[in-house]
Parts: structure tokens; sequence; C-alpha cells
């Protein structure tokens, strides 16, 4: 009856395994894109030495090509699973932020970054659909407050220790890490729901 269902939605258990699942990747993610992001401008200015003018005119260019890139995520939905989709972005701006932690002119390291960002768009509401498909009804609103949470540890841990390798390593070993923590959360998120048929 309808009276036993809404009494087993209730009565339903929050899935403590599956929200682990779903948010040791994204903090995972969170703490990558935070480690590049936080450094970014300043790596240009202290790399190739460039004025708050010309650093300007570069990232408010990517913001706004990033933005209208974005509205191609549908075309890709329609042709591959959304888990493929932001998997593979994953690994593919791996080793774009280690290009352009270690770009050897400015025009390099402005490609990396900006092919970097376009993709990260592309994957931001590819990403929340399916995390979202993954969780009832009734415990989405709670998901989605822990997803605030990750991403505010993510993106002060990130920095805190990107800022550390710049002080006792290097700048670039920043790229690094953050290109590591995006490897290793698109490979968790292949082995959860890899096999998963949904």
């Amino acid at each position: 009856t309808v009276e036993q269902k809404v009494r087993r939605v209730k009565n339903e258990r929050l899935p403590f395994g599956l929200f682990a699942k779903l948010l040791i990747p994204d903090l995972l993610f969170t703490m990558g894109e935070g480690a590049v992001v936080a450094l970014i401008q300043l790596y240009f200015v202290l790399r190739f030495h460039l004025l708050p003018g010309p650093l300007g005119v570069i990232f408010t260019i990517s913001g706004l090509a990033g933005g209208v890139f974005s509205l191609t995520a549908p075309l890709f939905v329609n042709r591959w699973s959304k888990l493929r989709i932001f998997t593979t972005v994953m690994y593919l701006s791996a080793p774009l932020m280690i290009l352009v932690g270690y770009a050897p002119n400015i025009y390099l390291a402005i490609g990396g970054e900006y092919t970097r960002s376009f993709m990260r768009t592309l994957i931001e509401p590819v990403y929340a659909a399916f995390v979202m498909e993954q969780i009832s009804d009734r415990h989405r609103a709670t998901l989605s407050g822990f997803y605030g949470l990750t991403w505010s540890i993510g993106f002060s841990i990130g920095p805190s220790i990107a800022g550390w390798l710049q002080t006792n390593v290097s700048l670039s070993t920043a790229f690094v890490f953050g290109a590591s923590c995006l490897v290793v959360s698109a490979s968790l998120l292949l082995w959860f729901f890899g096999r998963s048929k949904r």
C-alpha cells in the first residue's frame, strides 16, 4: 500500500558506504583543483613575469570561453555515459596540469591552462547529475550538504599543500600534486561505479 511505501522510505537508513564512495573522490578532486586554482595566477606572475593587465585579460577570456564551452555538455552526454565523460576529462586534465607547471614558454602554459579550464567546466554539470542519480530522493538533500562540506575542505587542504610544496620544493610540484589527486579520484570512481549498470 501507499502507507507501507511511505513508511519504508521514512525508515530507510542513510547509505554511509555509498556516501563514502561518492564523497571521497570528490574530496580528492577538489583538493587537486584547489591546489592549482589557488596558485595559477601567482604561477604566471612568478614564472613568466606577467603584469596584472595581461594576466587579467588571459583569465577573463578563459572564464568566458569556459562558460560557453560548458553548454556543449549535453552533446557529450548523448554519446557517452556520464561516468565515462568526467573520468576521461580528469585523466586528460592531469597531464595538462603538469604541462602547465613545467611549460618552457608562456604560450604553451596558456594553451594548457585554457584546455584544462574548458574541460573542467564541461564536467561540472555532468558530475552533479551522475551523483544525484546514485542516491534515492530521500537522501539527496543530505548528500548535497556533504558535497558542500567536501568542497570547502578540499579547497582548504589543496591550497595549503600546494603552498607548502611551493615553499619547500618548487612551484611546479604543486601541479604534480593536483594532477595526482585527479588521477586517484577518477580511478576510485571507475572502481566504485565502473561496473554499475545504472
